[in-house]
């Protein structure tokens, strides 16, 4: 601590800490409100400050903490502009493009004299590629809006600014900036005085405090005094601001601020500078000097390079006696002119440091503004030396001195004063910069220098020292052409160590997901706070993924540290990983002598020889000492919690290291007294003593190794080749050459050495697949291991598997014969007399696998030899022969993976002998990660995890050379009826290589990542269903061009006379009329375009013909796994433009590419139309001008390959949710993958609006990280609202769901919509093998359930929505069966609902909501309280689980768990309404109660027509009785007595009535006519024959019930994941019929139909009523 600081009233408190967590700190102390939305690396700033608020921390006045999360930077700035608006102090947060994005917002806020601080982590823009690293781009992007920016260089002048840029902005009412260097100060950890509240509430106070108006103009306005932060928005003082000013006013208003506003900020700052050096002792100005009294030459810059060059001058001063100094150019805007032109006038040379590059403009903006102000200046020395010479000197003389200088607030210098300028552009994108760059940018400005103006530092044009021959020669090639290269950029000086003796550099080796950055900040805290030293702790250069390599540098000193560059004298390092030099170089830049500490439970002579010999030789000479510590192992024997084993693993590796570095003698500590002082470090930890104890262990089991003792067995180091994914294409040149790319990058890459500055870096184009030069082999430590006798051909482990490394191949035995011939055959040794038997073979082979029991192949094939060969009777020569051949084969298969399974050898067998194929599922050494998913997917064991090893790897290459001559699998393996109607089953469609290998390995994504497993399903759906069309298209093509070839010939040969044809003549001339020529050459140039297009289709200009798709990617970690340089895992065209944008940049290639095809198809329609002579130049060339792909036919529609645009929930959701939105509203027939992590996974783990209620921002925030309060934004609902758009939500978890509805949107003429569930590892918090039953609870427990909208399904939503594919979808949860172990040791089951209470206990984001409930916890269990009222939940609830051991337990649940539950009920009850699966209650009730009362008026009405008929059949019926027996009577006539016409009546079988017209009487009932006795006989004789007759009803109502094959049932999950109601697994784990009557036939055909060993038999349909039985009975007869 410098002595004015020590002797302030607010020295600071000591912290160890980052740039970001500084600003959080002052922030949450001095301000009230922030609005922001998060991006790398300001990320933390914003969440930091998000979780001070959800925790309530008050700050220094008082006040809670206001937080909104926008979704964009554009409107964060605007959030952020409304809470400056009414008065409160208020920030932001921002980075790269945000700044970009929020750019108009800033001139907005400057002009309303707002008084926010916008807190910029300076990144990398993106350019000609995407980077999250250090840059000071965005910082000069916004420089022109009016706000003022400072420029922190390092964390403490971060928070110090901070609070300063908020005094600055709160007098001058002017926004400012307070930047820092993204990473490079903001993520870099070291020992600050941090600034305490008491200063904070003095220097800043209230800002409702009434303060002295500072100047003038403010006076003017507000008065003499005014509220320290206005209020401009105010409903007791209403006012308008932001309002219209047309050009009389605006140009007033823009003009009047810079005398009335601006021109105040920098007397403002300096007011504000002093007053908190008056109470700080740390003394700030815009710019500052170190080292400038007596310097020749200085070094000017920003930022962290400001310390690195404080450092270097110091060195240069001590070692090579140049006085050299260092200007800090603190803040930017206002440019401080007057103070850099008194610092630097009369120095010799000034080299001005800058970040950014602006190639098109004269200079770069700091040394253009330098050299303004040193222009001025010059020009006030100018203009003095004027005003006092000339021949009236003399009586001028006192008049001159008085004459205003034309910059009065400038020093007025001589032009011998101004130095010469020198201009490096440096560390673009966080690239490192080592202090001999900085020591050759000084030598270059010497007299005896290169004396280079404008030139970069750390940038390799050209590699010197390359020894790979192709890159030599177009080194030559390139200089030829710009032999300038060599003059942009300096090299280093060598040799320049600004260590102390004291300090000591580490560097940590580990993989992602072992919380290696933890452990390092752990390690650095510790030792400062233990033995007081400095500390500065660096994080890797590439944000950590599960699975692959990372690092952790840290240096510790006695001395205060400044140097910001990459370690090149190490001390120590620390490898977690035993097999890090397999992919990495933990030797790298270690000093002579220096240590290795390495994990290892292996013997030294064997880890020793784990070793390359490179290695081995360079520990040798270079006298490093290598010791060895089991840390996994003292962290496994402490703890099975996978996250407590990582911390504990690091801290046993720090006991190592403070043994190691023997930091105790140094100190004067002994053994005791540092694990006491880790004690108090490590105070109030849970596990305190867990922590310690591995402490201590590692202190005392660290070993060094006896080198002399050990023999260098090492491992040799491969050749670099290029591979076969990148060779032979025969590409043309440009920047798809795989060759060539290879040859200038990759083979760089190889080496290990760095890509040059070259034309491919420049445009930042990667051709196709060029991850397969990536061997993963190098980063896994474990690798699958396949069992061949208990693989039932599921398909789960090659659906699942996120690297597409276990592809599943179905072939004849023959075909596997032949493949391995093929892989062992030689020119010498060419097996001519096993080929002769390969046939014989096979059919023997057949013969034992359907007699016996299959273990694994190459037992049945020697079976199967030795009876051949006796039946052969081979003898002699021969026989000796044939045997060495045989055995060559059987080693090739041996060890061969190959399947006897049900689906793809029994099921075929018994529908056609000899059809039965063998199943390989081979690992690809190359590209498995070791993550097992596979594993872990594969219920029947069929799969398992073994160490990684030489041994292992050799085998695995052996298998992978002999799969890849494995031919294609047959179509009659491929289990799809209709591919276009997704029937079938449809993983089969994985067993084609080609659809299969859509995406290739080698990238950075995550080990597990749900993600590319997603996107991977994605692109091998759209390569089975486009490849058959295009082979077929090409087909055509060639076809019609042999077609035309004939019509041209025939046309030439017309007119000719044969009697002309000569037999010796050597030529003859034929004749062709004028219509003709012209014919033949229309048709010549139809040939020509069809040639080309066929080209196109089989080679085309890259070697491999056209893509069957194309991507446009958001940034995100689609992106960057996708395409990080110069690994590229697609096959096809892919283009990334910006966060927000992949939707529209699609719709402009959509635009393009269409018109390409419509080329291709206007090429085919007039080849057609010249073939059938119905081509009409005139009428035809016209249609074809106009021709687009609205016209097109539903064939060429369907050639055309599928454009996607790809992003993930920020890109598609948030911030560019209006360019998808526009998309989705225009009716292209673009492709849109949303893959829905619930995060923003690429920058750590962002919230954003696609995250669950509950849930944690990051994994790792611990227990008081704030949970997100708002529901899930379900961009499936909004999708659909715009009515016109198929769309699509699905996961892993329902494979044959996904690729069905892939296949439907991929043909429809429509946007279509796929969002995809992808579990991350990372951010979800779950184990590597974990994202398949992640994605599995998630949709069961309804979080994110599947549905599809398609428009084309009818006009009504319940028409169009589709639930299928969620199990039991009629009710509010499925169920599942818990077993557990009861307290006398036995089984038992519980049939539990699976709610999203049990799905989120999965999930580390969600671990702060559960406890364990104590034993007699009053509780009620999860899905009993959330059936209760709202009113009426009270108490806990809990879910059951079980422990380790099985047992049951009640895990308690929070209020957030119920929230969430609620939330996601709704949303379930919502899409089951509008899909027509329920009806809701209210509507229930109100069609209920409209059906009531029009029964009720129907009844009333009825009522009242009877009781009218009735009255007036009581009026009349008597009076019209009486009539007819009157008229009776007098008919009858005097002849028949009374008694006589009632005997005439009983006998009358005539109608007894007849009313008159007009009178309705109702009809009554026909009196029933008593039985005659014929009509006896025949009911006796129909009752005899009763039983026969029932007995045929019996067979005519016979319907035939389903079933299943269990015994044959391979656990695929598909018939269950359909209907777990209808289908379940009995106790052995088999599927049977558990209820037909719980689902639909249709659902029975399809899980038939999806069934992989066609074990599943439909039957009849249960429903007559069944809506499209026809169709679907057709589909079930081939079951039946």
């Amino acid at each position: 601590m410098k002595s004015q600081e020590s002797q302030a009233r607010y020295p600071g408190i000591l912290k160890t800490g980052d740039g970001n967590s500084a600003i959080v700190a002052m922030e949450t102390a001095a301000g009230e409100a922030a609005g922001a939305y998060s991006i790398t690396p300001a990320t933390p700033m914003g969440e930091g400050y998000a979780d001070a608020a959800a925790a309530g921390v008050r700050n220094v006045n008082g006040r809670s903490l206001l937080h909104f999360e926008a979704e964009g930077e554009h409107a964060a700035a605007g959030v952020t502009a409304g809470m400056s608006l009414v008065g409160l102090r208020s920030a932001n947060f921002a980075s790269g493009q945000g700044l970009a994005y929020m750019h108009e917002s800033l001139y907005a806020a400057v002009g309303k004299r707002l008084t926010y601080v916008l807190n910029v982590a300076c990144r990398a823009m993106t350019k000609q590629a995407l980077n999250i690293y250090a840059g000071h781009d965005d910082y000069h992007a916004i420089d022109d809006t009016g706000c003022f920016q400072l420029f922190a260089a390092d964390v403490q002048q971060a928070a110090d600014l901070n609070l300063l840029a908020h005094r600055i902005a709160e007098l001058s009412l002017n926004p400012g900036v307070c930047a820092q260097d993204g990473f490079l100060t903001s993520h870099v950890v070291e020992s600050y005085r941090e600034p305490e509240p008491e200063l904070i509430r003095e220097f800043l106070g209230d800002p409702s405090d009434l303060v002295e108006t500072p100047t003038a103009a403010q006076r003017a306005v507000f008065g003499e005094k005014r509220r320290r932060i206005p209020e401009l928005y105010d409903f007791d003082y209403p006012s308008s601001t932001g309002v219209v000013q047309n050009s009389e006013s605006y140009a007033q208003g823009v003009a009047a601020q810079r005398p009335f506003y601006f021109e105040h900020i920098a007397e403002l700052a300096d007011r504000a500078f002093d007053e908190y050096a008056e109470l700080t002792g740390r003394r700030y100005a815009r710019a500052m000097g170190y080292r400038l009294d007596d310097a020749e030459y200085v070094i000017a810059g920003q930022g962290s390079v400001v310390r690195d060059a404080e450092a270097v001058a110091d060195w240069l001063r001590d070692n090579k006696r140049l006085k050299v100094g260092v200007l800090n150019l603190a803040m930017f805007r206002p440019f401080p002119s007057d103070l850099v032109a008194s610092m630097l006038a009369g120095r010799k040379g000034v080299v001005v440091l800058e970040r950014t590059d602006q190639p098109l403009a004269v200079e770069l903006p700091v040394i253009r503004e330098i050299r303004a102000a040193l222009a001025q200046a010059a020009e006030n020395g100018r203009a003095r030396a004027a005003g006092s010479g000339g021949r009236k000197r003399r009586r001028k003389q006192k008049a001159a001195r008085q004459a205003p200088l034309p910059y009065p607030q400038l020093p007025a210098i001589g032009s011998e004063d101004v130095p010469n300028l020198y201009s490096a552009c440096y560390g673009l994108g966080g690239r490192d910069l080592q202090p001999g760059d900085l020591v050759a940018a000084v030598e270059n400005m010497l007299s005896d220098g290169a004396g280079r103006r404008q030139f970069y530092l750390g940038i390799d044009f050209i590699d010197e020292d390359t020894e790979l021959p192709k890159v030599q020669i177009r080194q030559e090639g390139v200089l030829a052409d710009y032999p300038q290269l060599r003059e942009l950029s300096l090299q280093p000086v060598d040799g320049v160590d600004l260590d102390s003796a004291d300090t000591i550099e580490l560097r940590i080796h580990s993989i992602g997901g072992w919380k290696s950055t933890e452990g390092g900040q752990t390690l650095a805290g510790s030792a400062a706070a233990v033995f007081g030293m400095h500390v500065k702790a660096f994080p890797t250069r590439a944000r950590e993924r599960r699975g692959q390599p990372t690092s952790f540098a840290a240096v510790l000193s006695e001395q205060p540290l400044r140097l910001n560059h990459e370690l090149k004298q190490v001390d120590i390092a620390i490898a977690h990983d035993a097999g890090v030099f397999r992919h990495s170089n933990p030797l790298d830049g270690m000093r002579d002598g220096g240590i290795l500490v390495i994990q290892s439970d292996k013997s030294n002579d064997a880890l020793w020889n784990d070793f390359p010999q490179t290695a081995q030789w360079a520990i040798r000479e270079r006298g490093i000492r290598v010791c060895t510590l089991d840390g996994a192992g003292i962290a496994r024997e402490a703890t099975d919690d996978a996250a407590a084993l990582n911390r504990l693993r690091g801290l046993a590796f720090m006991g190592a290291f403070f043994n190691a570095a023997m930091l105790l003698g140094k100190h004067g500590l002994d053994r005791e007294s540092l694990f006491e002082g880790l004690r108090g470090h490590f105070e109030g930890a849970a596990d305190i003593e867990d922590e310690i104890h591995a402490c201590i262990r590692g202190f005392d089991e660290v070993r060094a190794l006896d080198l002399s003792e050990l023999e260098d067995e090492g491992r040799g180091t491969k050749i670099p080749l290029i591979p076969a994914a990148m060779a032979g294409a025969g590409a043309v040149e440009g920047p798809g050459n795989q060759g060539a790319f290879w040859d200038q990058v990759c083979a760089q890459y190889k080496t290990g050495h760095d890509v040059l500055a070259d034309p491919f870096t420049a445009i930042s184009a990667i051709p196709a697949a060029t991850s397969s030069m990536r061997d993963m082999s190098t980063v896994r430590s474990t690798v699958p291991r396949f069992i061949a006798d208990k693989c039932t051909g599921c398909s789960k482990c090659w659906v699942q598997c996120p690297d597409s490394a276990i592809p599943g191949v179905v072939n004849s035995i023959e075909e596997v014969l032949d493949a391995a011939v093929r892989t062992v055959a030689t020119s010498q040794s060419p097996l001519t007399q096993f080929s002769q038997l390969i046939r014989h073979l096979a059919r023997e082979s057949r013969k034992l696998m359907a007699g016996s029991e299959f273990n694994t192949f190459g037992k049945i094939l020697s079976e199967a030899y030795e009876k051949l060969t006796e039946k052969m009777k081979l003898e002699g020569e021969r026989k000796e022969q044939t045997d060495t051949e045989f055995q060559q084969v059987l080693a090739a298969l041996e060890d061969f993976p190959l399947a006897k399974t049900a689906p793809f050898f029994d099921v075929p067998e018994s529908q056609e002998k000899g059809s039965g194929g063998l199943l390989s599922i081979t690992i690809n050494p190359e590209t498995c990660k070791g993550c097992d998913v596979c594993v872990a997917v594969c219920d029947d064991g069929a799969l398992i995890n073994v160490p990684q090893s030489d041994e292992e790897q050799e085998t695995l290459e052996a298998n992978w050379k002999l799969w890849k001559n494995l031919p294609e699998t047959d179509d009659r393996y491929i289990r799809i009826s209709s591919l276009e109607d997704g029937i079938g089953m449809m993983p089969s469609l994985l067993l084609k290589q080609k659809n299969y290998m859509s995406m290739l390995g080698g990238d950075s994504a995550c080990m597990g990542c749900g993600e590319k497993t997603a996107i991977h399903l994605v692109l091998s759906a759209v390569n089975a269903l486009m490849a058959p069309k295009v082979e077929e298209h090409v087909a055509e093509i060639t076809k019609l061009i042999g077609a035309l070839d004939e019509k041209a010939r025939s046309l030439l040969v017309s007119d000719a006379d044969l009697a002309d044809v000569s037999a010796e003549g050597e030529a003859v001339e034929v004749p062709l009329a004028q219509d003709k020529k012209e014919a033949v050459a229309r048709i010549h140039d139809a040939i020509e375009a069809l040639k080309d297009l066929k080209w196109r289709y089989e080679k085309g200009p890259g070697g491999r013909g056209r893509a069957n798709m194309g991507f446009a990617n958001s940034t995100g970690c689609t992106s960057v796994w996708g395409a990080t340089f110069p690994f590229n895992p697609y096959p096809f065209p892919w283009t990334s433009h910006l966060f927000q944008d992949s939707p529209s940049v699609a719709v402009g290639l959509f635009e393009g590419h269409m018109r390409k095809m419509a080329d291709g198809f206007v090429a085919l329609r007039r080849a057609q139309k010249l073939l059938n002579g119905r081509y009409d130049a005139e009428s035809d060339e016209a249609f074809f001008a106009d021709f687009s792909w609205q016209q097109f036919t539903d064939e060429e529609f369907a050639l055309c390959p599928p454009l996607f645009a790809v992003g993930g929930d920020g890109a598609m959701m948030d911030i560019g949710f209006q360019n998808l939105s526009r998309l989705m509203a225009s009716g292209k027939p673009i492709r849109v993958v949303v893959v829905d992590t619930q995060a923003n996974s690429a920058g750590g783990g962002q919230s954003c609006t696609a995250g669950f209620k509950g849930q944690a921002p990051e994994t790792d925030a611990g227990p008081e990280a704030r949970h997100k309060k708002e529901g899930r934004k379900e961009l499936a609902l909004i999708a659909m609202a715009h009515r016109g758009a198929f769309v699509m939500q699905s996961s892993q978890a329902t494979p044959s769901h996904l690729f069905e509805n892939i296949l439907k949107g991929l043909q429809q003429r429509r946007p279509a919509l796929f969002i995809l569930n992808a579990p991350c590892p990372r951010e979800w918090g779950i184990a590597k093998d974990s994202a398949p039953e992640a994605a599995r609870l998630a949709l069961e427990s309804r979080a994110v359930p599947n549905l599809v909208f398609d428009p084309e399904a009818g006009t009504t939503f319940s028409e169009c929505l589709s639930l299928e594919g969620n199990p039991s979808p009629e009710d509010p949860w499925p169920e599942y069966e818990l077993v557990y172990v009861d307290d006398e040791g036995e089984e038992q089951k519980m049939t539990l609902p699976l709610t999203i209470a049990d799905w989120a206990l999965g999930e580390e984001r969600f671990r702060d909501h559960y406890r364990q409930l104590e034993e007699g916890a009053d509780a009620a269990p999860f899905h009993e309280y959330l059936a209760l009222e709202p009113g009426d939940r009270s108490g806990e609830t809990f879910i059951y689980t079980v422990d380790a051991g099985r047992r049951l337990q009640k895990m308690g649940v929070s209020a957030g768990i119920v929230e969430l539950a609620v939330e996601r009920q709704r949303y379930w009850d919502q899409l089951r309404e509008l899909a027509g699966v329920e009806v809701s209650g209210h509507l229930r009730d109100a069609v209920g109660a409209g059906i009531t009362k029009k029964l009720q008026r129907e009844m009333a009405a009825l009522k009242a027509e009877y009781e009218e008929k009735f009255a007036r059949l009581t009026r009349e019926y008597p009076q019209l009785i009486a009539r007819q027996i009157a008229e009776g009577l007098l008919l009858a006539g005097p002849e028949k007595t009374v008694s006589e016409l009632l005997e005439q009546a009983e006998a009358w079988d005539g109608p007894a009535f007849q009313p008159p017209e007009g009178l309705d009487l109702g009809s009554a009932p026909a009196a029933e006519a008593a039985p005659s006795a014929e009509t006896e006989t025949a009911e006796s004789e129909e009752d005899e024959e009763a039983p026969g007759t029932a007995e045929e009803e019996e067979d005519e109502d016979f319907v035939r019930e389903p079933w299943i094959e269990s015994i044959r049932c391979t656990a695929c999950d598909d018939c269950t994941n359909l209907n777990p109601k209808m289908f379940a697994y009995n106790e052995d784990g088999l599927a049977y019929i558990k209820d037909a009557h719980a689902g639909t036939f249709r659902e029975l055909v399809q899980a038939a139909e999806k069934c992989a060993p066609s074990v599943i038999h439909p039957g009849d349909p249960l429903n007559p009523d069944e809506p499209g039985l026809d169709k679907l009975v057709k589909r079930a007869e081939k079951f039946n």
